[in-house]
């Protein structure tokens, strides 16, 4: 004869392996799932933030650009290649300079020029000028615009400095491309049109440079 009491207290044992089963199964499809969305996951991060770093570049741009039409002085815009580093200065035109000469005759100080210094993002740096351009190697003295107090040290030996892009005080501007890449090797370019001073921002793409 068939033991009913014993066959209940079975069945609950029984369900409770094939629930332990089941959700190793659904453990395993999600850490399967994790790994294939993961690097699809990190590189949309990565492209966010080489995004995020454009912005940054677009809006000192357009600044430099503010800059030389209010104060009727040309402005120059700098960046270490292969580095973070980046440089505005506003120019002095030869009315101020004379000044200044007398101001350092008379009192040893002379006016400070404008001066804006900055860094992308950690890991986005600035590649080298896609339309082949070059620039000789800087020395600390040879930094655009006195920025060596914001700047660490292996930032300044052996820098390139980009060739300048200037901003005039009648709105237009050097006609310039600037790429800006991470180490995962995903880049984007920021246009800056001449004759309109106007900076666009393209696509993420996949640099083959590096």
């Amino acid at each position: 004869m068939i033991d009913l009491r014993r066959l209940k207290t079975r069945q609950p044992a029984k369900r409770l392996a094939l629930t332990l089963i089941e959700v190793l199964l659904v453990l395993v499809v999600l850490v399967i799932t994790a790994a294939f969305s993961w690097p699809l996951l990190t590189r949309a991060f990565e492209s966010q933030r080489l995004r995020s770093a454009a912005d940054l570049i677009r809006s000192r741009l357009t600044r430099a650009r503010i800059e030389a039409i209010e104060t009727g002085r040309t402005c120059r815009f700098q960046y270490s290649i292969d580095g973070r580093s980046f440089s505005i200065k506003t120019e002095s035109n030869s009315e101020e300079t004379a000044g200044d000469s007398e101001l350092q005759a008379a009192f040893g100080v002379t006016r400070a020029e404008r001066r804006l210094s900055g860094e992308l993002p950690e890991g986005i740096t600035f590649a080298p000028p896609p339309d082949g351009g070059t620039s000789a190697p800087a020395g600390i003295s040879d930094i655009p615009g006195d920025i060596t107090s914001d700047i660490t040290s292996e930032d300044v030996e052996g820098a390139s400095w980009s060739p300048p892009i200037y901003f005039h005080p009648n709105g237009t501007t050097s006609s310039a491309v600037i790429r800006l890449r991470n180490a995962h090797g995903r880049a984007l370019e920021l246009t800056l049109r001449g004759e309109t001073g106007v900076v666009t921002v393209g696509d993420v793409f996949a640099d083959e440079s590096l």
